[in-house]
C-alpha cells in the first residue's frame, strides 16, 4: 500500500500542489483587483447596469442597429436627438455614481464603525472614486459609437466618440472651467 501511494499518488499530489501554488500566485493579485473593482462598482451598480443595458441593447439587437442606421439616414436632427439622449444618459450615470459612492462609504462607516472603504484616503482609492463615474459616462458614448459603426456610419461613430471625449474633458476639468463663475454658482458646482 505504501509503495502504491509513493509511486502513484505522491506524484499526482505533487503536481496538484504545484498547480495550486501557481494558481495562487496569479489568483491573489487578480482577486485583490476584483475586490477593489467591486468595492466601487457595487455601490454604483445601477449606473453600470443602465449604461451596459442601454448600450448593449443598442449594439446587440436588430432594433438597436436599425435605429443607429436610421438616425444618420434621417439627417442631422435625428442624430442630434440621439446625441442628446446619449449625453443625458451619460450625465445621469456619472452624477448618480458620484452621489452613491460617498453615501455608501458613509453608511459603511456608520454600520461597522470602521473607515468604510478600505484605505479610503489612499491615492488609489481616490482615483477609483474619481474615475468610476467618468468611465460610466464615456462608456455610454463608446457603446453608441460602436452601434453607429456597426450600422456602417463611421462618420457618425467618430462624431459620437469625439462628443464623448469632449464630455469626459468637461467632467475632468469642470471645477477649473467654472472657476470664473460668481460665488453662488461655484457653491452649486462644488456639490457636483
Amino acid at each position: 500500500m505504501s509503495n502504491w501511494f509513493k509511486n502513484v499518488l505522491q506524484p499526482v499530489l505533487d503536481i496538484y500542489l504545484k498547480i495550486e501554488s501557481l494558481l495562487g500566485f496569479f489568483a491573489k493579485p487578480a482577486w485583490g483587483w476584483a475586490k477593489r473593482f467591486w468595492q466601487f462598482v457595487g455601490p454604483s451598480r445601477f449606473s453600470a447596469f443602465t449604461v451596459l443595458a442601454g448600450g448593449g441593447l443598442l449594439v446587440s439587437t436588430d432594433q438597436g442597429r436599425e435605429l443607429a442606421a436610421r438616425v444618420w439616414e434621417d439627417g442631422w436632427p435625428s442624430f442630434l436627438i440621439l446625441v442628446l439622449a446619449v449625453e443625458w444618459l451619460a450625465l445621469q450615470s456619472w452624477y448618480w455614481a458620484r452621489i452613491v459612492l460617498p453615501v455608501d462609504d458613509l453608511a459603511a462607516r456608520e454600520i461597522d464603525g470602521k473607515t468604510g472603504l478600505a484605505d479610503r484616503d489612499s491615492k488609489a482609492t481616490k482615483r477609483w472614486k474619481r474615475w468610476t463615474p467618468r468611465v460610466y459616462a464615456i462608456l455610454t458614448f463608446i457603446l453608441a459609437a460602436v452601434a453607429l459603426a456597426i450600422s456602417g456610419h463611421s462618420k457618425s461613430a467618430t462624431a459620437m466618440f469625439v462628443i464623448g471625449a469632449a464630455t469626459l474633458v468637461i467632467l475632468m476639468y469642470r471645477h477649473e472651467l467654472t472657476g470664473k463663475l460668481p460665488e453662488n454658482a461655484k457653491a452649486w458646482t462644488r456639490a457636483c
